[in-house]
């Protein structure tokens, strides 16, 4: 597939996507939020995600997301801004419509959580949304992730510019970037502990949830990939490591909860509270928590 589309550089580098923070009564506090995102975005992370997985998305009103997006893009004046998306095409457009109207730089669209989808079904999903949308998109790909012969329909589309790999298959990135990296922005989606082997195969970024407590350990590693120092990167990889493999641990049940937890530990929150069917750490698991981000001696 080849197309005359615009690259995007805007998209590459670190999509940070920022925590939801909630008060004692689970609503959400909108002021906290905005001071995590003006902080990720002074720490010069690339793009800001307002409403990714991080970020609760699946646990937050319709009501909510809109608030969430409204309060994340304000807060990222100057700054590169996406809006997760998903759930039924009718949200997803009214949502992806109010994000684009009110700043954002472009939309993400969730990959599909229904059972019970098929190719068609699929090309169709992402299609009415791309047309109603009308702004940049950037595909959000995880779980089975998507067939060849969806993407191939679904990249036609120029407005499509970047995608965020997040299917754990090393190889199946790599026929990726060989089939359409010359046409979208490729993106690893699994954070810091893949994103040096993707890298190595062409990806021109990576999603970060740590940038919500050390954005510099991120940025340093962004860094040495992007200048091809492959053993500085990996240093930086084995101090992070220990973090995303607690955050990774139970099928990534822990990942919200392990990094609300070290933003605790840092000063960033006073309240580490997630929103079920997320579950907030135990009293061992904070402990190690603590200690990895204690052994990474940060200061500011």
């Amino acid at each position: 597939m080849t197309s005359e589309r615009a690259y995007v550089p805007g998209f590459a580098g670190i999509n940070g996507i920022p925590v939801t923070p909630f008060r004692q009564g689970g609503e959400i506090d909108y002021d906290k939020l905005a001071e995590i995102v003006r902080r990720m975005a002074a720490s010069k992370v690339d793009v800001v995600v307002a409403c990714g997985n991080t970020s609760e998305y699946a646990a937050l009103t319709s009501t909510e997301a809109v608030e969430v997006a409204r309060t994340t893009i304000d807060a990222t004046v100057g700054s590169v801004s996406l809006v997760g998306v998903g759930g039924d095409v009718a949200t997803a457009v009214r949502e992806a419509k109010f994000a684009l109207a009110r700043g954002a730089t472009g939309i993400m669209v969730h990959y599909p959580s229904d059972v019970y989808v098929s190719g068609r079904g699929l090309i169709e999903y992402y299609e009415r949304i791309i047309l109603g949308a009308d702004g940049p998109i950037v595909l959000y790909v995880r779980d089975r992730g998507l067939p060849f012969e969806v993407l191939d329909k679904v990249l036609r589309f120029e407005n499509v510019v970047a995608v965020k790999y997040a299917v754990p298959d090393i190889l199946g990135f790599g026929s990726f970037v060989r089939e359409f990296g010359s046409d979208v922005v490729a993106l690893c989606g699994l954070a810091e502990m893949w994103a040096p082997f993707f890298s190595v195969l062409g990806a021109k970024g990576f999603t970060s949830g740590l940038v919500n407590v050390a954005p510099t350990l991120s940025l340093g590693m962004w860094s040495e990939l992007h200048s091809g120092n492959m053993s500085r990167a990996m240093e930086l990889w084995q101090k992070i490591r220990p973090f995303e493999e607690l955050r990774g641990r139970h099928r990534s049940a822990l990942n919200v909860s392990v990094v609300k937890a070290a933003m605790v530990c840092r000063g960033f929150l006073v309240d580490a509270s997630v929103r079920p069917p997320i579950a907030e750490l135990s009293q061992a698991e904070m402990d190690e928590v603590r200690h990895v981000v204690n052994s990474w001696n940060l200061s500011g």
